[in-house]
């Protein structure tokens, strides 16, 4: 073979070939060890987002309010955050609601707004030229569910990149319903309320401005049901829904019968009586187990939210103690029936509308003044009523375990209880860390020692 016949390159080939591989394998371990880094990474995230991927939700954060100012409790970093995000003179129609980890809703009398906890990032969740007394927004903010003022027939729906996506036409307004008429009778606190489920593809309403009972709507489906309990009247009042997960509702009926806690299945439109009691709140803890709140005075009369006009209808005052003021009742039926409102049962109820004025409609002294004198101790003794939040923990086949107890009084003009006044005992059913108890303490004491309250006005699960 000539030497032209020779390929110039032949003798630089053969120590080529071997860098060329040890190249490519290089990069190939590069690949390996940065897919390595990120899944570790991931990992170490979900691990940390645990409680968000669970197929049952959990405590994320709670939110307290003193005076202006707003604090977030994060049991998972056990920190608190704190803003003063509420505007003086711009008096709130609703407490302040949770809407993540980090964003709350503020609707005030002249003003609706989305602030963030952890920066001054804040803004109006509406069109300029809308009002709305009833709003929710999804977690990540992109929906906006929305009753809009003067249509209260309809749910409305926003998408941040395009608008009003969908109107969802409200169950029918009830005839029998008169909500300022009924509510101040019951003296029960009026709910206004959207809850959505852990995945987002339903929506609970409570609007007792305009529905007696709660309506679900199907968010994916676009379509709203008003819920209604067989074992109770049709004419029933809903309180307090509560996803218990995504196919499971929680919510609180009473009619002028009676009252208990009831469990919806969504994928059966079933209804079961979880409690004879009435549930006021119920919570999910940092581990996941569902907490109920109930009211009771004399530690067994369980009275939503502790009403005192429940509290009256329930006690009532028997015959023979009315008799003993003012003799036999068949020789005083006109007194009674001035006095209360079913003279003829055994046990009497003041009617709701006496005032000391009215006592004057008795001619005999010796009878009016010692019964005006009954009527007003009897009225103090409602006013001061005296009673205990039980916490019962909700197992999985549906058995309350009592794990807690909180007292409360009433005080005048308060007609029933809805907030606690020390909230460590329900703070620590939650799971919450030891550290974030010691500071709500520490705050709690704070807030006392200047006159002001310090109080839980929402909390976030999912």
């Amino acid at each position: 073979m000539t030497p032209e016949s020779i390929p110039p390159s032949a003798p630089r080939a053969r120590p080529l070939l071997p860098l060329r591989k040890r190249i490519v394998l290089f990069v190939l371990l590069l690949s390996i060890l940065y897919a390595a880094s990120i899944l570790v990474q991931e990992w170490g995230s979900v691990e940390k987002e645990k409680p968000l991927m669970n197929l049952f939700p959990s405590l994320r954060v709670l939110l307290f309010q003193k005076g202006t100012q707003l604090d977030l409790y994060d049991p998972y970093e056990s920190s608190v955050h704190s803003a003063q995000k509420l505007e003086q003179g711009n008096a709130l129609l609703m407490a302040p609601r949770l809407l993540s980890t980090r964003a709350i809703l503020i609707t005030g009398e002249t003003s609706t707004r989305v602030h963030d906890m952890r920066s001054s990032y804040n803004y109006s969740p509406l069109a300029t030229d809308q009002k709305s007394l009833l709003l929710h927004l999804s977690r990540n903010t992109n929906f906006t569910y929305s009753i809009p003022d003067g249509d209260h027939a309809h749910l409305h729906i926003d998408f941040t990149a395009c608008g009003e996506i969908a109107t969802i036409p409200l169950p029918a307004e009830e005839s029998w319903y008169d909500a300022s008429k009924l509510f101040d009778a019951l003296n029960l606190p009026m709910q206004r309320k959207m809850m959505l489920s852990p995945a987002e593809t339903s929506l609970a309403l409570v609007h007792h401005d305009t529905f007696p009972r709660i309506a679900l709507i199907q968010l994916i489906g676009r379509h709203a049901t008003a819920l209604s309990v067989p074992s109770f009247d049709p004419e029933q009042l809903h309180f307090s829904p509560f996803f218990i997960d995504d196919q499971t509702l929680l919510f609180s009926v009473l009619d002028s019968n009676h009252w208990g806690t009831v469990r919806y299945r969504l994928s059966t439109g079933t209804y079961e009586i979880l409690s004879q009691n009435f549930t006021d709140h119920a919570y999910y803890s940092l581990s996941g187990d569902v907490i109920l709140q109930q009211s009771f005075f004399d530690e067994t009369i369980n009275v939503p939210f502790g009403s005192v006009a429940l509290l009256e209808q329930i006690r009532g005052i028997p015959v023979q103690e009315i008799a003993s003021l003012t003799g036999q009742k068949e020789n005083h039926s006109e007194l009674f029936s001035l006095l209360f409102q079913k003279p003829e049962e055994s046990s009497l109820h003041f009617k709701s509308n006496l005032t000391t004025q009215s006592f004057n409609a008795i001619v005999e002294s010796e009878l009016r003044e010692p019964l005006r004198d009954f009527w007003r101790d009897y009225q103090l003794k409602l006013a001061q009523a005296v009673g205990v939040f039980h916490l019962l923990n909700l197992d999985p086949d549906g058995t309350l375990t009592q794990i807690e107890t909180i007292p409360f009084e009433i005080h005048p003009p308060a007609t029933f209880a809805q907030y606690v006044e020390d909230a460590e005992p329900l703070l620590r059913a939650l799971d919450l860390p030891t550290s974030l108890i010691e500071e709500y303490h520490k705050r709690r004491r704070d807030a006392k020692d200047k006159g002001e309250e310090y109080l839980l006005v929402d909390d976030l699960s999912y």
